[in-house]
């Protein structure tokens, strides 16, 4: 258990704060790492966007797995990834580090890997594809499984089932940011949580912010999820944790989290 620490506060309640966009122009950024039009993020129009292009192959369009990894690769083997790397750096130093020095911390852990996730219209109105391959599934003795489908997600058009961090070994003292590069993140195509711990699936509502804006939030504790998107919108976000160096675990339960592990690496204030 922690000991009594200011840091503590920051756990309690989730807080909408915002960011200079010219100081940090994240989706110009991210739009230039997938060689898209910044506006193709900003209106939310990826997925338009990524049959011109030839992301995906002529009749993927709508199997969201495919759709999903294809981009993905595009997002970590791009010339440009040092560049916004970079930036997520002096974001993390200049943004969330005032807020950990006004705690009295002189260190942080945050997450090595920039994540980026999408969350695409279900289903999609641009053609009405075959259904996805199936691939091998090593881990099922040869089975067979929907191309891309990520693990657990059993639902056409969710992205991430119901679950709080904690679930998957993610130590406690771990603050989430979720940042939209949208013009707007809404309703279904946001993320959905739990406004606390305890309070149960009925107090589940979806994040609200626009681009500048950033919530950071105790997604160790708090349920959350996607539902199907029946917006017009693909929502393009980024996902990251940091823990202020008081509430740090240095050997955790988990080996991948704590300072033996690769998701974390260590910031001075």
């Amino acid at each position: 258990m922690f000991a009594v620490l200011p840091s503590l506060a920051l756990l309690t309640d989730e807080q909408v704060l915002k960011f200079d966009t010219q100081a940090f122009p994240l989706n110009e950024m991210t739009a230039k790492q997938l060689d898209v039009g910044v506006s193709t993020i900003s209106t939310g129009k990826l997925h338009e966007c990524a049959l011109h292009l030839g992301i995906v192959p002529p009749g993927a369009a709508a199997s969201k797995g495919p759709w999903r990894h294809l981009v993905q690769d595009r997002w970590k083997h791009n010339p440009h990834r040092s560049e916004i790397n970079s930036c997520y750096l002096r974001w993390l130093k200049e943004v969330i580090g005032p807020l950990m020095l006004a705690k009295g911390e002189t260190e942080m852990w945050y997450s090595t890997e920039l994540l980026i996730r999408f969350h695409t219209p279900c289903p999609l109105s641009l053609q009405s594809p075959p259904p996805p391959p199936r691939l091998q599934d090593p881990s099922k003795n040869g089975s067979t499984r929907p191309y891309g489908k990520r693990k657990g997600v059993n639902r056409r058009g969710i992205s991430t089932k119901r679950h709080s961090d904690r679930d998957y070994g993610h130590p406690s003292g771990e603050l989430n940011v979720w940042l939209p590069l949208n013009d707007h993140a809404y309703g279904t195509n946001s993320l959905f949580r739990d406004r606390k711990p305890w309070a149960g699936e009925g107090s589940s509502r979806p994040f609200d912010l626009r681009y500048g804006e950033y919530v950071l939030w105790y997604g160790n504790g708090c349920p959350h999820e996607t539902r199907m998107n029946v917006t017009d919108v693909t929502r393009v976000s980024f996902d990251f944790r940091v823990i202020p160096g008081t509430l740090f675990e240095e050997r955790g339960a988990c080996r991948t989290f704590d300072c033996r592990g690769t998701y974390f690496s260590k910031m001075l204030l």
